[in-house]
């Protein structure tokens, strides 16, 4: 599996409050994997936070994700009691994610080989560009390429070979 030594994965963080009921704001750092119901770990962000040193356990009661996401935790009473946590970040397990499906924190460190298995480089990075993600390569050869992550250049990526499998472009001049 890619990415065994990554045990806790920061997703959001939550920076300010949302109306009087208790609901925060979420900015995320990764991919939204949050569910209703989901048990995530939140931490301090720096010394504002009341949240305990090893952090504590949070649940999702509630999740809007439209212009801006907003979440609603069953330990939140009111917004008294959330901003005397603020600001925080939220983490999940990846041992609590599916296991079959890969995320796009599970590419950073992945093989990159060509379609007949040969090596050529690793994803350093996967950020987005607005319209949609693109992985960062370092080349075998020391180059550093950068590429949209669309099946005509990345067809498949194998959890249990930890690669993903590049098409190389056809440049010209």
């Amino acid at each position: 599996m890619a990415k065994e030594n990554l045990k806790m994965i920061k997703i959001a963080y939550v920076a300010r409050p949302h109306g009087i009921k208790g609901e925060a704001e979420l900015n995320f750092l990764e991919e939204n994997v949050f569910e209703e119901g989901m048990e995530i770990h939140a931490t301090a962000y720096n010394e504002k936070s009341q949240i305990p040193k090893a952090g504590m356990k949070l649940t999702i009661e509630k999740l809007k994700v439209a212009n801006k996401a907003i979440v609603t935790f069953k330990e939140v009473a009111d917004r008294t009691m959330l901003e005397k946590l603020i600001p925080f970040e939220l983490s999940v397990s990846r041992e609590d994610l599916p296991q079959d499906e890969f995320y796009l924190f599970d590419l950073p460190g992945m093989s990159v080989v060509s379609e007949s298995g040969e090596t050529l480089g690793e994803v350093l990075n996967v950020f987005d560009n607005g319209a949609q993600e693109v992985l960062e390569i370092q080349m075998t050869e020391g180059e550093r390429i950068m590429l949209p992550f669309v099946e005509n250049f990345f067809p498949e990526v194998d959890l249990e070979e930890n690669h993903v499998v590049m098409i190389l472009p056809e440049y010209t001049e």
